[in-house]
């Protein structure tokens, strides 16, 4: 820790600052505003800003398994959401 330059420690304060406190708030207000089965689809693209953000600012480079994994993630999300739309339709 005594090594660690000023970038790392700013990248501790990000996190602990802006992505816990923040997004945490922002989320909780969501949940209370909303249905869970509207607001859990929103934490699938917290992994897709990321590999996103990750491509553009730090350069790393969009693989087959990057776009696999994404593919499965999506496929699983619309799963949920289209079983959940269908017991909310007919009740069971």
């Amino acid at each position: 820790m005594r090594t660690a330059s000023w970038q790392a420690w700013a990248a501790l304060g990000f996190s602990a600052l802006l992505a816990s406190l923040v997004a945490h708030t922002g989320f909780y207000y969501l949940i209370r505003r909303y249905p869970i089965t509207s607001v859990s689809p929103l934490t699938v693209l917290s992994p897709l800003f990321g590999v996103f953000f990750c491509i553009t600012l730090l350069g790393d480079r969009l693989t087959a398994r990057i776009v696999l994994g994404g593919c499965m993630t999506l496929t699983g999300v619309f799963i949920v959401a289209l079983r959940e739309r269908k017991i909310i339709e007919t009740g069971t």
